[in-house]
């Protein structure tokens, strides 16, 4: 299983559009997902679940019960979050119960754990999420996106070096980005600082994109002939692709 936080400092990025549109396009190419909604807004789970059920079930992992994810389809499953998350927030020891209780799930099935995180700096919700990681993916959108870039990257380093976590990153994703002076001064950033982990796929701001988590109508599902199928379409593969090649980078 390869554990994926999806994350950057700064919040409307658009990191719940990307997550649930990329696990129902791993699931429609018969990859197992797993999504664990670790953010006290449970902005994933009420994308997944139109009537959200009491309770967080990723909570389980702070504590000394685990529960099975609730099912979406025979290809993906979902731990659901929201706000009784808070009172693990600041609770230092969850990081070390959110990392055994996520790589101790009977896993075998699942190939790919994504893990959408919240928005605050100081949160332990996030530091269990990098602990607990492989990669981090990273959803880019305006100016304030980079700053919380940059202390992400900061925490990512430090948590590196005191041996907590070994993240690497996967990579950069443009999300809704237009053609004004200030966004391409951004991606001139980001192609100059990470050049070799921008993925080429950029989400663009479409209609269907907002109406995916707000109606739970993922773009895969859409007809072939809608933008936003080809889109999601192409960014799976090529995150599939990516990740292979990381993969293989790593038992070479």
């Amino acid at each position: 299983m390869t554990i994926i936080s999806v994350i950057n400092y700064k919040g409307g990025v658009g990191k719940t559009t990307l997550i649930f549109n990329l696990a129902h396009g791993l699931a429609s190419k018969k990859i197992n997902t797993l999504c664990v909604d670790n953010d006290t807004q449970g902005n994933l789970t009420e994308a997944f679940l139109p009537t959200a059920p009491d309770g967080s079930r990723t909570s389980s992992f702070y504590s000394d019960k685990i529960v099975h994810p609730i099912k979406i389809n025979d290809y993906l499953h979902l731990y659901t979050g929201g706000t009784d998350l808070r009172r693990f927030a600041g609770l230092e020891t969850g990081v070390g119960k959110f990392v055994a209780g996520l790589k101790g799930i009977d896993t075998k099935n699942q190939l790919v754990t994504l893990i959408d995180c919240g928005a605050s700096m100081t949160s332990n919700l996030n530091q269990a999420a990098i602990a607990a990681s492989h990669y981090c993916l990273v959803p880019v959108h305006d100016d304030f996106s980079l700053s919380g870039i940059k202390t992400l990257y900061n925490d990512i380093r430090k948590m590196n070096d005191e041996g907590i976590s070994n993240i690497r990153t996967l990579g950069f994703v443009p999300m809704r980005i237009p053609n004004t002076t200030l966004h391409r001064g951004v991606m001139l950033y980001i192609r100059k600082n990470f050049k070799n982990f921008l993925f080429e796929t950029t989400i663009p701001n479409l209609v269907a994109f907002a109406q995916s988590t707000a109606q739970n109508i993922p773009a895969i599902y859409l007809n072939k002939s809608n933008p936003a199928w080809l889109v999601i379409n192409n960014f799976t593969k090529e995150f599939i692709n990516r990740l292979r090649e990381k993969e293989d980078r790593a038992t070479e």
